[in-house]
């Protein structure tokens, strides 16, 4: 078994703060579930037969019936079952979210003792916020701030990459020249300008065309389709194409954000204007 790290500084003083804002009120209306088995990392099923889903967070899937296994899926699951697996827990609705969901799973936070799971999964990097079900303003203020915490700290999903976030001149600096490998080992081309004749933009060149067979551009192709596993276009895939400068993989081109160090070719279109 791993050893999962949930202590620490800010952690012991979110859960303060989490004492006085949540627990307080939430307690009045919860009910004692037993954790018969964890299906994933926001997910788990009672004793009672009901499934509950951590409302407001959302973990990297790893056991999805028609979608791949997702960056950190296995780990955000592992570590929810080292949380609450076989334990007596506190559920309890959301003053603002929907009592469930189309599966029919009850959307709900969750307490082992006075520590609310929901925001130890985001701020450990295990989940991060969920926007598509509303939920009350405070307990969205509440993990919004974990996912911030676990962002600033390079935690789980958040894990740190070489390609800079915030400095456009930086990441085309970093990024300028890349060399862009599928995960098969194929070449796709290199990040520069769209005049360099192996840029993956440029669109008469062979790796920026629409009708290359090595371009990430060509729909048709395994390394540009949005079905397939070796494209930075499939949003659920785990294998994108890998940025490589000086022989080290510094991120990868994809529009997976939970895949760790992704940036998508928009992204650097738009920040480099190559």
């Amino acid at each position: 078994m791993k050893s999962y790290q949930f202590g620490g500084t800010k952690m012991k003083l979110f859960a303060k703060a989490l004492l006085l804002f949540l627990i307080a009120i939430s307690s009045l209306f919860a009910e004692n579930v037993k954790v018969a088995r964890v299906i994933d990392g926001d997910t788990f099923v009672g004793s009672n037969g009901i499934t509950y889903r951590l409302v407001g967070i959302d973990a990297p899937e790893s056991k999805h019936p028609t979608k791949p296994v997702e960056y950190f899926g296995p780990e955000a699951s592992e570590a929810l079952q080292y949380l609450i697996g076989g334990k007596y827990v506190s559920v309890v609705f959301d003053s603002k979210s929907q009592k469930k969901d189309k599966y029919g799973r009850s959307l709900v936070i969750v307490y082992d003792g006075e520590t609310m799971i929901n925001a130890l999964m985001v701020i450990t990097g295990y989940a991060k916020v969920e926007s598509r079900f509303p939920i009350s303003e405070g307990l969205n203020s509440f993990l919004q701030q974990s996912q911030a915490i676990a962002q600033q700290d390079s935690k789980g999903i958040w894990g740190k990459t070489k390609i800079p976030q915030t400095n456009n001149n930086d990441i085309c600096t970093v990024l300028y020249g890349a060399k862009i490998i599928a995960n098969d080992g194929t070449y796709l081309g290199k990040l520069v300008n769209s005049h360099d004749p192996e840029s993956i933009f440029n669109k008469y060149g062979l790796y920026g065309s629409d009708y290359g067979i090595n371009s990430i551009w060509n729909t048709y192709s395994i390394y540009g389709s949005d079905y397939s596993l070796y494209s930075p276009f499939n949003s659920y895939s785990t294998t994108p194409p890998a940025i490589v400068a000086n022989g080290d993989i510094i991120g990868y081109l994809s529009i997976n954000s939970y895949v760790q160090g992704a940036v998508t070719p928009q992204a650097i279109l738009k920040a480099c204007n190559w």
